[in-house]
């Protein structure tokens, strides 16, 4: 196998060190920074999808955390 030894530990630290953001991850950062105030707003909205929109700004949260989690890791 060579001089080094990776153990599964070594693997997942460094799987997430040495890599650039993508261009597509940046891109959703800045879409969803965009779409979760206009979708806030109609979730306060007195529309019939007020439920429906309060739970897609909630996804959309978690999608742009996960992905500032991950550019932030690549950085």
């Amino acid at each position: 196998m060579g001089p080094f030894k990776l153990t599964d530990i070594d693997l997942n630290q460094s799987s997430t060190k040495f890599v650039m953001p993508t261009k597509r991850d940046l891109n959703r950062i800045k879409e969803l920074k965009v779409e979760i105030p206009f979708y806030g707003e109609l979730s306060t909205s007195e529309s019939k999808e007020k439920e429906s929109y309060k739970r897609l700004v909630i996804d959309l949260k978690k999608e742009l955390e996960t992905l500032e989690q991950k550019v932030g890791n690549k950085k």
